[in-house]
């Protein structure tokens, strides 16, 4: 999730500089085709037939449209990101017996979601919820099976 985030939000500032870019393309034309414009109408001649159905800078035009949907398409996916939170790398874990009692930097936070029992070792001040309170909730744990496994639902000791 913080990848798609953050891939999201370099796509919107490269958006950003792009539409930039053609804003300044788009003034660098103006300028140009009005000198054009004014020689024309000085030299009485005629550089280029004019299309009746020509559209002058409407290929920009599309282009900083396109550019400004993607930011907001970005925008709108970042804030549904952010408003969905990022779970736990712990979520779902069942943690009996592990000893966690030297781990740096782990956080209550990062125990959300995870289970554990009376032998689970913590750092001083973190709290798990035990498995087996936390499946008769009604919420069964998720366990992660081996790398590449589905995870499977994991009841309370004793029951399956």
């Amino acid at each position: 999730m913080i990848a798609i985030f953050l891939f999201l939000a370099a796509s919107g500032v490269l958006s950003l500089f792009a539409l930039l870019s053609l804003r300044s393309m788009q003034h660098y034309l103006k300028g140009f085709y009005l000198r054009r414009e004014e020689i024309e109408k000085n030299s009485g001649l005629r550089l280029r037939k004019k299309p009746e159905d020509s559209k002058e800078g409407s290929t920009i035009s599309a282009m900083m449209a396109g550019f400004w949907t993607a930011i907001g398409v970005a925008a709108c996916i970042m804030v549904v990101i952010s408003w969905m939170g990022l779970n736990s790398p712990l979520s779902g874990a069942r943690l009996q017996g592990a000893d966690l009692s030297e781990a740096v930097a782990l956080t209550q936070r990062d125990l959300e979601g995870a289970c554990g029992d009376d032998s689970t070792k913590l750092p001083v001040g973190l709290k798990i919820v035990r498995c087996s309170e936390k499946a008769s909730n009604g919420k069964a744990a998720a366990q992660q099976g081996p790398a590449g496994d589905a995870p499977r639902v994991a009841y309370p000791e004793g029951q399956q």
